[in-house]
């Protein structure tokens, strides 16, 4: 039997060849490794806080999970006061951070709105300015207020968050990128009760 000699091209024998002549051992095949990508951590959304008031067993500010609904809130105060007037109020509705939830007691009139209650701005008795609670208002509520855009307005709601509600209205010149200008542009338009 005759052997057929291989159709190689000559530029590969020449390669070999001098790899032969120089010592050279051929390159060593490239190892490839595939890997799987790992997961984005996921971000597990900050409990909210309420105000339970009125006719509860306990009336205080609870932290619920987000989206939670005012029956929620209820239990977490420890259930309904014997007289409350539960059908005034839509058990049902959604919980909002920083809301006042109030059960009224039988024979006592349903506050307005009904619940949540928003509370973040307050009307001023003896004029038509209203002053915003820093310690309430959402960061959209935030950046009505003069000079402040929506990073400032995280970053007030990412300080309260962290450090508790501000005790008075100057304590928000410790919110990173709030300085004395933009103070006096603000204290007019602020409060923290």
């Amino acid at each position: 039997m005759k052997l057929q000699p291989r159709n190689t091209p000559r530029w590969a024998l020449a390669i070999a060849c001098l790899g032969l002549l120089t010592g050279c051992e051929p390159a060593p095949a490239h190892v490839i490794t595939i890997s799987q990508p790992t997961a984005a951590p996921t971000l597990t959304p900050a409990p909210i806080r309420v105000h339970m008031a009125g006719a509860v067993q306990n009336p205080g500010v609870y932290e619920l999970e987000p989206g939670s609904r005012i029956i929620d809130g209820i239990e977490a105060a420890g259930g309904l006061h014997p007289d409350a007037h539960s059908d005034s109020i839509n058990l049902a509705d959604y919980c909002e951070d920083a809301s006042r939830i109030y059960v009224p007691f039988r024979g006592t009139p349903t506050p307005m709105p009904p619940t949540p209650i928003s509370g973040a701005l307050i009307q001023e008795e003896a004029g038509d300015s209203q002053l915003l609670n820093i310690n309430t208002a959402s960061a959209s509520e935030l950046e009505a207020l003069p000079g402040i855009g929506p990073v400032l307005a995280e970053r007030i709601v990412a300080y309260r968050d962290a450090n508790g509600p501000f005790a008075t209205a100057s304590d928000i010149l410790e919110v990173s990128g709030i300085g004395d200008v933009t103070f006096a542009n603000l204290e007019a338009h602020i409060m923290t009760e």
